[in-house]
């Protein structure tokens, strides 16, 4: 089914698949890929931890990179921006990131991306995320201490054009205890 929201309301629609699922995701969850939809309708799918990439446009969904699976991401933020697919920080090979990876059409591969400034030394794993404009902001994450998965309180900005990380201050402990009491 595809459903889209007109004039405040869902319209459903049902759609045979063009052709079979790919044989890479055919025993995965779909919950389990990350999406995204870029800005001209384009929906794109994720492989968990990041690397294959999958397209979904009149009604299938096909593979369009030529990667492997990474598996150095997972928990990474999967967004579209210029409406190109970005994937930001993750966990994977016992460590949390803060890898900008972008991908690239022409080569069919995931183009790492360097930052500069103020990045999350420890890395960025399971956050929150929002872009707004250039800017994306990343606060309300965890990141790997000795294998132990512990919460950073502070907010940084990232410019996408700029490529250059800020750190913006720190969220208030009291605001997690209030929603937890």
């Amino acid at each position: 089914y595809e459903f889209t929201l007109q004039n405040n309301r869902f319209d459903k629609v049902f759609s045979e698949y063009s052709y079979p699922l790919p044989s890479e995701i055919k025993n995965i969850p779909l919950r389990e890929l990350k999406g995204a939809v870029s800005s001209d309708g384009i929906v794109y799918f994720l492989y968990p931890g990041g690397g294959w990439l999958f397209e979904y446009r009149g009604n299938s969904i096909s593979r369009i990179d030529e990667s492997f699976p990474h598996r150095n991401q997972f928990s990474g933020y999967f967004f579209i921006y210029k409406n190109i697919p970005y994937l930001m920080g993750g966990y994977g090979y016992w460590k949390s990131n803060s890898l900008l990876t972008r991908f690239n059409f022409q080569s069919k591969e995931w183009d790492y991306i360097e930052t500069r400034g103020q990045v999350p030394e420890l890395g960025v794993n399971a956050g929150s995320f929002v872009v707004e404009g250039d800017i994306l902001y990343v606060f309300d994450f965890y990141q790997k201490i000795n294998d132990v998965d512990v919460k950073n309180n502070n907010t940084y900005e990232l410019n996408l054009n700029s490529l250059m990380w800020k750190k913006k201050g720190s969220l208030n402990r009291l605001f997690y205890d209030d929603i937890n009491r």
